[in-house]
């Protein structure tokens, strides 16, 4: 089948023109596709600034409960010292009783 010019001519226009639709929607696709890439960072980065929130208010909490720890052991350790004078009271007292009763 040959054809003439004009039909020629009319069916390169056509190519012409699926070649610039084609550009367009490969130009759009790959825009598309950076949108959703930039997106997903942007999830990323969102992600990690609440893994990075979540993380310093877990480390204020542990420092918060080593605080209270050494507290309470400097607490423990007043007791024993209370304890301990306690016991040496108790201890004179009975060795007194026991002075005076012998």
């Amino acid at each position: 089948m040959l054809l003439d010019k004009e039909d020629e001519t009319e069916l390169l226009s056509e190519l012409a023109s699926l070649s610039e639709l084609l550009t367009l929607r490969l130009s759009l696709k790959l825009s598309l596709e950076d949108k959703l890439i930039l997106i997903d960072r942007e999830a990323e980065l969102e992600a990690d600034s609440e893994l990075l929130s979540e993380a310093e208010m877990l480390s204020e909490a542990l420092l918060e409960s080593e605080l209270e720890v050494d507290r309470l052991a400097d607490l423990l350790s007043e007791s024993r010292v209370d304890a301990d004078s306690l016991l040496d009271s108790e201890a004179d007292i009975l060795a007194l009783v026991c002075s005076e009763t012998e």
